[in-house]
């Protein structure tokens, strides 16, 4: 059974995501559309991205993933197919796809297809699912376009490093109000070289001075440094919500964009 994910800033209230598997269930009757996300914020292509990078990976090779976040129909818009590690991506070509990707797709084709209506455009249902009907059916990228390799091109803002130091920031709150930087394990390693370190955050007034396995290495509501499954260091608040009095983000002051900063000490015998 053919496999097709659904990414979106849609919300769950509306008709709209159902109306875009309608379209999809029209062209492929046999598909699995499985909804990754319908909460992204508004237009906010950095954060679909970012969700969609994280799991794409765990769907099988052939997943037609459909990201439809500021796809809204503008002059000279475009809508790109693309195969990239043997899954194909249908998005608007508003440098999403640049964002979720490490390197070049393999493969890429601007979507020719035309909306059954030139009044009323809803992209992600009109063109979109109807490219991510035919290619779950088998398809080819050729039928749907011309092949390209022009892209719209953005970048995640990177950490900065010294010798002692690596200075980044928040790039995603998750729902349980863990804040997520763009700090990773590999460069955290290649930094530290096994260094004593201290991570400071919120403004500098608060700081930590190791990294936990689990969050629950360290009591109820205590704040913690984990390297998360997506492999990016986490500032959290072991079970913090809003339910139980305060995630990292609300209590610790934590904000897209926000800068974590790691200082190391001058030796390995700190």
């Amino acid at each position: 059974m053919s496999v097709i994910t659904l990414t979106s800033d849609m919300g769950l209230k509306d008709y709209y995501v159902a109306a875009v598997k309608g379209a999809i269930i029209s062209q492929n009757p046999e598909a699995n559309i499985i909804d990754i996300s319908h909460e992204i914020k508004p237009f906010d292509i950095f954060q679909a991205a970012f969700v969609v990078k994280n799991c794409f990976k765990s769907f099988p090779k052939g997943t037609v993933h459909v990201l439809c976040v500021d796809d809204e129909p503008k002059s000279h818009q475009r809508y790109l197919a693309v195969v990239y590690q043997d899954h194909y991506f249908i998005a608007s070509d508003s440098g999403i796809l640049t964002i979720l990707f490490n390197e070049e797709p393999d493969r890429m084709v601007e979507i020719a297809l035309s909306a059954d209506s030139e009044e009323g455009v809803f992209v992600a249902k009109d063109i979109l699912a109807k490219a991510a009907g035919y290619l779950s059916r088998g398809g080819t990228l050729e039928f749907l376009g011309k092949e390209t390799s022009e892209i719209n091109r953005r970048s995640v803002m990177k950490p900065t490093t010294t010798e002692r130091e690596i200075q980044g920031s928040v790039i995603h709150i998750d729902s349980y109000g863990n804040a997520i930087t763009n700090i990773d394990r590999h460069l955290f390693s290649l930094i530290g070289k096994s260094r004593g370190f201290d991570i400071y955050f919120g403004s500098e007034r608060y700081r930590i001075g190791k990294i936990s396995k689990h969050y629950g290495d360290v009591a109820m509501g205590e704040k913690c440094a984990v390297f998360g499954e997506s492999g990016y260091l986490e500032i959290a608040l072991n079970k913090g919500t809003e339910e139980t009095g305060g995630s990292a983000s609300q209590l610790l002051g934590l904000h897209l964009g926000n800068t974590v900063r790691i200082e190391f000490a001058n030796d390995t015998n700190r």
